[in-house]
Formats: C-alpha cells, structure tokens, sequence
C-alpha cells in the first residue's frame, strides 16, 4: 500500500482590516479565486478525494478548502475539531466518498516538524490519500524535506538503490524546474503532491522518501472553466 500527501499552503488572504486578528483573516479576492482554480484543476485532471483533510484551524485555511471543494465538487461533510472528544483521532472510520476532516489548532502557524509528527501519529494507517493544509514556513519546510533527491541520484529512504532497483517512485513524474520552483518559492495556494511508493503506513513517512508528481501554482492555471 502506498501513501499520496497533497500540502496545500492557504490562499492568499484578506489584510485589509488591520485590526484583526492573525487566525480570523479571510480570503481575498485573488484567493478566492486561487482555491477555485485549483478546485477545478483537481476535477479536470481526474485526481482522487482525499480521504483525511487535516486542516488549521485559521480561517484562511478554511475558507481555501470550502472554495476549493465548492468547485471541486466534493461531497464535504462536517469539520471535526481537535477538542472535539478525540473526534479527529486515527481511530476514527472512514466514510467511503466523503473524506474525514479535521481543524487542528496544532497546525496553525506550524513547523514542519510539528506537521511531521502529526502525519506520523495521528493519521489513520488505513487512509492513502491526506490533504494537509496549513501556513508558511514550515509547509514548504516538511515539502522540502519529505523530497527524494533527484532521480538521477535518487535515495529510497536514504539507502542508495542502484539503477536496476529504483523503486516505483522514480517512474513518477518528476520534472527539475518544479523542483527548482519549490526550493525557491511556495506561494499561497501553491500544492505539492508526493508519493510515498513503499511506505504501508504514516510512520513510515519520512524525510528523503517521497516523489515529487506536482508542484501546482495558481498563477499558471486557467483563471476560468474550458
């Protein structure tokens, strides 16, 4: 069984009212905009639901995912949140066709080791697919250190595997430019997905481990429907 991470940096946000709070900022426009851009990437490129959306509990994020499953058609359900009883722990089922999703207050503003250690301990084994929304610096942090190198040097988990033994992550698509992209920019919006070919379980999500297959930002995706 392989494991699918999507990290998703917030859309842009609304700092037109100084004196609100850093958690409590909207949406712009432009963000709006952004998450329903990449809602509509996610229908017209046929990408899976996620199972397991763990997103901060800003309201930056949250407005990111609403807009992007609006356009997304998905068929959200609840939002659980961290004190809600446990509800957002890994002994809670699946729902076949409609994902488990859960605020954390832990994912505000954090690093990446912080998001590291949630992937590892609080994701259910079961689910294959994890939407994980959440802020600068420490998204594109855990993005750049849950990178394989490149394929022409790749590492399975820091083991050196000869050209003949490369495992199924290098046959995924994985392009320098996005990478070169990522390490010098993440803007908001932007979504990285990586595949994790050999791990069977989250704990087994670590650093050097995983397969760039997109580096998407809103920017160079079309503004409206074909």
């Amino acid at each position: 069984m392989s494991k699918t991470l999507y990290l998703l940096r917030h859309a842009k946000s609304n700092w037109s009212t100084l004196d609100l709070a850093d958690e409590a900022r909207p949406l712009s426009e432009r963000g709006r905009q952004a998450s329903q851009q990449l809602g509509r990437w996610w229908q017209q490129t046929h990408q899976p639901l996620p199972q397991w959306i763990a997103c901060s509990s800003a309201k930056r994020t949250q407005d990111t995912l609403l807009w992007l499953a609006r356009s997304a058609c998905w068929p959200l359900g609840e939002m659980d949140t961290d004190d809600d009883n446990n509800a957002c722990g890994g002994n809670r089922p699946l729902q076949e066709g409609s994902p488990a999703i859960c605020l954390e207050t832990s994912l505000y503003l954090a690093t990446k080791s912080t998001l590291l250690s949630y992937l590892q301990t609080k994701v259910p084994r079961s689910v294959e697919r994890l939407l994980l929304i959440a802020h600068q610096p420490g998204i594109q942090e855990l993005a750049l250190a849950l990178l394989a190198p490149h394929p022409a040097k790749e590492t399975h988990c820091g083991q050196e595997r000869p050209d003949t033994e490369r495992p199924a992550d290098a046959q995924l698509p994985e392009r320098l430019g996005d990478r070169l992209a990522l390490a010098e920019k993440y803007p908001t919006g932007g979504l990285v997905v990586l595949h994790f070919a050999q791990a069977d379980h989250w704990q087994a999500v670590g650093e050097g481990c995983g397969a760039l297959v997109h580096f998407i930002r809103p920017r160079l995706l079309p503004t409206e429907t074909p």
